[in-house]
This record gives structure tokens, sequence and C-alpha cells, in this order.
């Protein structure tokens, strides 16, 4: 098995090579047929998939956080699309998200952005979907450095509806974590790639400006899904230390673990993982958890161009 840091750049390269056989072999009557704007589309695509020189920030984000209009007020402009379904025999996470990858410029910065994600419970019969995804995520990144993950995450305790955590520790151990590979060693935590303290200044700023309530130093609680916890889990994860709890951050957080260990100091990730609180009650609604998300969405975008521009 190649090693997880050559992954993305394996894929990225065969995505390259089916384009380049619109060129030549089997597709050579196709290709004539091809107006030259579209002809320069293919070879500009296959030049970018093989550019690992370049430097761009990734956020993969959830519900509210990621529609089309919201990316679109703050100035991003798509260069190049890359639908999931591309490199993955799965379209992607279901309700809320729609499992495209964007790359394209952010007020003058270079950016990569998941439009949804891969979660645990969807690939327990194939782990190697969630390494393909977050592999070529940061294969895209090139030489970049800082990773937003945002999602919609249930309070715990006294942490409130509405409210953006800053996680700085994740409970899941316990968790099977079948996208990790023993055999090649890949022993290791979430919490090593935390921005942690260094991010925590320009989260608050960024939140107080786009109006947002805020919680710091947060610790995550991730379960695999799709089921919901309920009221003695949820009071059970409070009394461990845990803030909040959701679906998501884990795979993300341990496999870009494995990628530093893998990697020069240069390309080496760190991640800020920011959670909205969308419910803090004992029995969850997805529905709702929906609704209060997109509520937010055009505050998101607002909080997400400042913390782009910050210094973290």
């Amino acid at each position: 098995m190649s090693r997880f840091s050559d992954y993305g750049k394996s894929i990225l390269n065969m995505i390259a090579m089916d384009l380049e056989s619109q060129i030549s072999g089997k597709w050579t009557s196709l290709w004539q047929q091809f107006p030259e704007e579209k002809k320069s589309e293919v070879r500009d695509k296959v030049a970018f998939l093989r550019d690992f020189d370049v430097s761009r920030d990734l956020m993969i984000l959830g519900t509210g956080w990621c529609q089309d209009d919201v990316l679109e007020s703050q100035g991003f402009v798509a260069k190049y699309t890359i639908p999931f379904s591309e490199f993955l025999d799965s379209s992607g996470s279901g309700t809320g998200h729609k499992n495209l990858i964007l790359v394209g410029e952010l007020w003058g910065k270079e950016v990569v952005i998941s439009q949804g994600r891969m979660h645990l419970n969807q690939v327990l019969d194939n782990p190697d979907l969630l390494r393909r995804w977050m592999s070529m995520l940061l294969a895209l990144m090139g030489k970049g450095q800082r990773i937003i993950i945002t999602s919609s995450v249930g309070g715990l305790g006294d942490t409130q509806e509405d409210v953006l955590v800053l996680d700085q520790d994740m409970i899941s151990a316990d968790i099977t974590q079948p996208y990790l590979n023993a055999d090649e060693a890949e022993y290791v935590t979430a919490f090593e790639v935390m921005a942690g303290d260094l991010a925590e200044d320009s989260f608050l700023q960024a939140a107080n400006v786009a109006g947002f309530e805020t919680k710091v130093k947060g610790v995550r609680r991730f379960i695999s899904g799709p089921g919901f916890g309920g009221p003695a889990e949820r009071r059970l994860w409070h009394s461990w230390g845990a803030t909040t709890v959701s679906m998501s951050g884990d795979p993300e957080l341990r496999l870009t673990s494995v990628w530093n260990a893998q990697v020069q100091e240069e390309e080496k990730k760190r991640i800020m993982l920011i959670g909205f609180v969308t419910d803090a009650k004992d029995r969850a609604d997805h529905n709702e958890i929906q609704e209060r998300a997109l509520r937010r969405a055009s505050d998101f975008g607002e909080f997400l161009l400042n913390l782009l521009n910050a210094n973290w």
C-alpha cells in the first residue's frame, strides 16, 4: 500500500490521465469535435490536477456553511469543480450536502472547499472512501497549511444553541477507526493537529464581527452515527468533559495527523475545528438542525471570510 500522503496525488493523476485520454487514443474523434475553448479547458484542468507547488487553504463545510449564494456573496470564484462521484464509489454524505470539491479564489486567496463530507457511518463497508476523500483534499492544498472544518454539533451541559465552539480536544479513541491502517503504524491522535491556543484570538475576533456568541477550549465527543445520542448518553459524555457531540471531525483530524507524519515540515497542516450548536436538547431533530444552520448561513459567510484573512 502506498503512503497516505501520496494517495491523493495518485488519484488526481488518474483523473488527469482520464482527461488526457480525450486527447488521444479511443476518444480522438470526439476530441476533434470539441471547440478550441473546450480543448483549452481540458488542458488547463490536466495541468491544475498535477500542480502540487501551489499553496491553498482548505475549508470542509457542513450544512449552512457552504451554500452557493453565501460563497458567491463573499466573492468566491470557482475555477474547478470535482464531484465526489468522480473519485469515490459514492456520491458522498446524505441530506444537506452538495458533495462537491471546489477549487478557486476567495478575496485573493487560493482555497479548496469541500461542500459536504464523508461520514464514518456511510463507509463502514469500505473505509477507504474516507481515505480517498481526505487525501484528495490534502493533496489539492499543495503547500498550504491551514484547514478550517465546520459542522453542526449538539450542545452538552451548559453549551447552548446558536453558539460557535472552537474545539481544542476530542473524545473518540473508543470508536473503531477503520480509516487508519495499523499495518502502516498509523498510531495517531486527533489532538495533535488542532490549532489550539494559536487560533483562539482569530476565532474570537471573526466570530464577534459576524455576531456570534462563542465558547473556546471545547471538547468534542465524536460518534459514528447515524443515530443521535439520548439523554443518558448526553449526560455521560458531559461527565467526561465533553462540551459538544458530533458525527464529524475525527476522521479528518486523524488522517491529517497521518499526513503530517509523512511529509516535510513545510507541508504539515493545522486544523481549526469549529462547531455551531444547532441543538442542546435530549432529543435532537435532524430537520430542525438543518433549519437552524441555514438561518445563520450569511453570518457563517462573514465569519469564514474574516477567519480566512486572519493570521493563525
